[in-house]
């Protein structure tokens, strides 16, 4: 099994280049035949392959940074920590469903000038929902890569269950905020609640307290802080 794994990368790259050909605004995108015919870019914004990790972008932010930390968020007032040491802002500016953060709005979806995806690649190009991610992560077959040393993770490769296109998810590895067996992907959706977490995310990696992967449990859906930089997976509208 896992000498399977160490090798699907070098046998389905040029697969996964050969069935991506249509583009908008110059970048791919491949139709895995999902239920709501929504279409993936095959690379992360920042990136010019698919094995690239490309920018990473703070929730509702459209640039990079050298740096995430609460403090420097672009929606943030005064950053204080509660017992635990987790973050919590009472002046949050953007995106707020309590009114002890900050100013309330009726936003549940990141507008398009927050939207790292069209900011970047155009009004063609949004980021998924948490609906897209949770349909990405169920309508695949997923396998994992390793690195060249076959000691950390490249990545994921999803094989579409209608269809057999591919579509490949690298794992980061240059997040201050994550080490290099984890990669994060935003969604646009806007989660609530009172803490600093309102943002989902599809978490690609999962290892137990022995550092060992879990294949039955790699792939999730959680709240996270939006301050943090993660990578961004486009879609078209």
């Amino acid at each position: 099994m896992m000498k399977r794994i160490y090798f699907l990368m070098a046998l389905l790259l040029p697969f996964l280049n050969s069935n991506a050909k249509d583009m908008i605004d110059g970048h791919e995108y491949v139709d895995l035949g999902l239920p709501s015919g929504r279409l993936w870019a095959t690379c992360n914004v920042g990136a010019e392959e698919p094995t690239e990790a490309g920018s990473y972008f703070a929730w509702g932010e459209t640039q990079p940074k050298k740096q995430y930390t609460d403090e420097n968020y672009k929606f943030n007032g005064k950053v204080e920590y509660d017992m635990d040491h987790h973050p919590y802002c009472k002046d949050i500016t953007k995106y707020c469903s309590d009114s002890t953060m900050g100013k309330v709005d009726s936003l549940s979806v990141l507008e398009d000038e927050d939207d790292a995806a069209t900011a970047n690649w155009g009004k063609a190009w949004r980021m998924p929902t948490i609906d897209e991610l949770k349909e990405l992560k169920e309508g695949c077959r997923w396998d994992c890569c390793l690195n060249d040393s076959g000691e950390r993770i490249a990545g994921w490769i999803g094989t579409s269950l209608v269809n057999e296109k591919a579509i490949f998810l690298p794992v980061s590895d240059k997040n201050e905020h994550w080490s290099v067996f984890k990669g994060g992907y935003w969604s646009s959706s806007y989660a609530g609640g009172k803490d600093f977490k309102p943002s989902y995310y599809l978490n690609c990696t999962k290892y137990n307290q022995a550092g060992s992967l879990n294949l039955n449990d790699f792939m999730t859906i959680h709240e996270y802080w939006r301050s943090y930089g993660l990578s961004v997976r486009a879609v078209v509208r």
